[in-house]
Parts: structure tokens; sequence; C-alpha cells
């Protein structure tokens, strides 16, 4: 999963500050987290028992290549994970469940 986390407005140049746009606000893990444990509970809410986990750069979880293979991006010279419409302002995220599910691409 991607979270997009471009600022709509860039507190840098308005108070003259050094700060990378991810740091901005309230720490992402915990962000992103409780976003995905709310998705979560919503499958099983629809789907019944199915169990998961939610990770936010908190398992050795291969996140870049994954999301690349799934067609969500193209891995840059940087390392990052690019994508043709948000760049690289996005956090990789991951929900493993117990679950099959048939591609749909």
């Amino acid at each position: 999963l991607v979270y997009n986390y471009y600022p709509k407005k860039d507190i840098a140049q308005t108070n003259n500050l050094k700060i990378a746009k991810y740091a901005y606000g309230e720490d992402y893990h915990f962000v992103v987290k409780d976003k995905l444990k709310e998705f979560l509970q919503r499958i099983q809410d629809e789907i019944g028992e199915v169990d998961g986990r939610v990770f936010v750069d908190s398992a050795p979880v291969m996140e870049r290549v994954w999301a690349k293979k799934s067609g969500l991006g193209w891995i840059g010279k940087n390392s990052l994970l690019l994508n043709r419409s948000l760049g690289s302002f996005f956090f990789l995220a991951e929900i493993i469940l117990d679950l099959e599910l048939e591609y749909d691409g």
C-alpha cells in the first residue's frame, strides 16, 4: 500500500526551516499503522475470520520489490520506488493476510 505524504503547504518555505517533507506532523509509523489496522478490521468485518498483520517499516519485508511487482512503480537510481503521478513522496506499508486473493490486473 502507498500513503502519500506530500504536504499541502510547504512549511519550510514559510518558516525558513530545513525539514524533510515526510517529517511534517505526527510520526508516520503510528499514523499509517493505525489506518492499516482500521482497514484490516474492515476486511475482517466484511469477509469474516481473516488473520493478518500490518507493517510500516517494522519488519524485514521487501516492500519496494513487492510494490514494483504489483505495478505501483519502478525502483529508481536513488533506490526509492518511483510512481509516475506521486513521484517518491509516499510511504510503503503492508497488510499481510492469510487470505488467498485472485489477481485482477
